[in-house]
């Protein structure tokens, strides 16, 4: 077992703390509730790390917790020696403070690929103790009794600040939770869905700030759409609108998580039926309205449903990389990938308000949750270690990663460092996302827009028998009794 604590005099001298809980809409800092329930937080290092997890001295005796996962997401929560970067050493002095502290081994169970969760507990082997899972194939095999709620294990305390609040709400349903999205792992903030614009080229055209326009509360996608559908350029001059050209947005794929950033979700939780569909709103129709007009009615935006891999260069990614488009929308951490060894000078914003009348930014956000196997031997043990790695991560990771790797290494300016609390101060997951594997309205919006007309109300009426079949499916799965 590792016994020699690297960098950590580094990482306090790197990090000036600001610890994001990424929760509801209301301010706080400085207790555990408001640094619960707020969302970007004003705590020095030594208020953050001094959060107690009221966690009982406890010597495991060297027991290993292990966690299946692959290679390339090992990484986000546990790492087996310190190499200098700041968040890779983060995460290896969180998991070595919890090791020392419990006599315990935290140990990766590696796979190629953690869908394979689903074979092991079928035989009745306990290879693992937790797995970390895509987000929708934990959704779907969670209905397939294989995990254990989470809110009946020990040692977990939902009110501490490394349980954020829009994730424990939305996942919790008639009080069972099975998917764990918190600060044992920083993906869900690498995953966070975020707009990239070319701040030389937005000046080249004389737009205005879309910084102040946030800070003003009037970023709306009819801004937004205004200052993108007019702005073409045929870089190559053969006379076709496609991805060589200079677009003023450009997206490729489908549309992962619009619906949380403009306030839409379609499951709503209601005391009587538990869950009721309340996608069929007046919301819904303005969107996507407005997105096919902007897509398809004008020569500025550039859309492919195909985008072709992470980093293609006819995705997203790769146009704006190469400077081929003004806006773009996608996955924080690939963005700052794409942009990494380019001199792109860019600036980064939260989605915007739908309307005028939406009172908060939301950011959506996707993660690859934490689910305890029903097969699991030592649920003690487990709970204990779940906690203890949460609050490690909230303590040591977070800020490593938000203060030292997002807002002094990765922006570009001071205004996008200030963008990016705006961002994470309203982080959304959708529950119909990960249960409704088979006919989420992230591709649902996708097929009608991409229709001409875009017509909602139609579409609906033609499939709300589907989807409410699909979740009275999900709603049994909650409500049923315990086993």
């Amino acid at each position: 077992m590792r016994s020699i604590k690297f960098l950590s005099l580094l990482l306090a001298s790197l990090t000036v703390i600001t610890a994001v809980s990424c929760a509801s809409d209301t301010g706080g800092a400085a207790s555990d509730t408001s640094a619960r329930s707020g969302e970007s937080s004003s705590e020095s290092e030594a208020e953050t790390t001094e959060i107690s997890d009221d966690l009982p001295a406890t010597d495991l005796s060297g027991w290993q917790f292990r966690i299946f996962n692959t290679a390339d997401f090992q990484k986000f929560a546990h790492v087996d020696e310190a190499n200098g970067e700041v968040v890779n050493d983060a995460v290896y002095n969180a998991n070595l403070n919890v090791e020392e502290r419990f006599n315990v081994e935290i140990v990766t169970v590696l796979t190629d690929d953690t869908g394979k969760t689903k074979d092991s507990i079928l035989s009745g082997s306990d290879d693992f103790d937790v797995s970390m899972m895509h987000d929708v194939t934990a959704g779907t095999q969670a209905q397939s009794g294989l995990f254990l709620n989470v809110r009946e294990l020990p040692h977990l305390n939902f009110e501490k600040p490394w349980w954020p609040e829009f994730t424990v709400d939305t996942l919790t349903v008639a009080n069972k939770m099975y998917t764990i999205s918190n600060y044992m792992t920083y993906l869900g903030m690498d995953w966070t869905r975020v707009i990239f614009f070319n701040i030389d080229r937005l000046n080249d055209y004389n737009l205005e700030s879309p910084y102040d326009l946030v800070r003003n509360g009037t970023w709306t996608f009819d801004k937004w759409i205004s200052m993108t559908k007019d702005i073409y350029e045929d870089s190559d001059g053969d006379g076709q609108n496609e991805y060589g050209d200079f677009h003023g947005f450009a997206l490729t794929g489908p549309y992962y998580c619009w619906l949380e950033a403009f306030d839409i979700e379609p499951y709503a939780k209601d005391a009587e039926t538990v869950l009721r569909l309340d996608i069929n709103s007046d919301r819904m129709v303005t969107l996507c309205q407005k997105l096919y007009s902007w897509l398809y009615e004008n020569n500025g935006c550039y859309y492919s449903s195909s985008d072709g891999g992470n980093y293609a260069e006819n995705n997203y990614l790769g146009m704006f990389a190469a400077g081929r488009s003004l806006f773009t929308y996608g996955v924080l951490q690939r963005l700052i990938i794409a942009c990494r060894d380019t001199d792109i000078n860019y600036g980064i914003l939260p989605m915007p308000k739908l309307t005028d009348t939406q009172q908060e930014y939301y950011s959506g956000c996707t993660d690859r949750f934490i689910v305890v196997p029903k097969t699991n031997s030592n649920i003690d043990n487990t709970g204990l270690i779940i906690e203890a790695m949460s609050a490690q991560g909230y303590k040591e990771v977070l800020p490593a990663y938000y203060d030292t790797a997002l807002k002094w290494k990765y922006s570009n300016d001071k205004d996008s460092s200030e963008m990016l609390d705006i961002i994470f101060k309203n982080r959304r997951i959708s529950l119909e996302y990960v249960y409704c594997s088979s006919g989420q309205y992230a591709t649902c919006l996708s097929t009608v827009v991409t229709a001409k007309g875009a017509d909602w109300t139609s579409y609906y009426a033609k499939t709300e028998k589907q989807h409410q079949k699909m979740l009275e499916k999900t709603v049994e799965f909650f409500t049923k009794p315990a086993e």
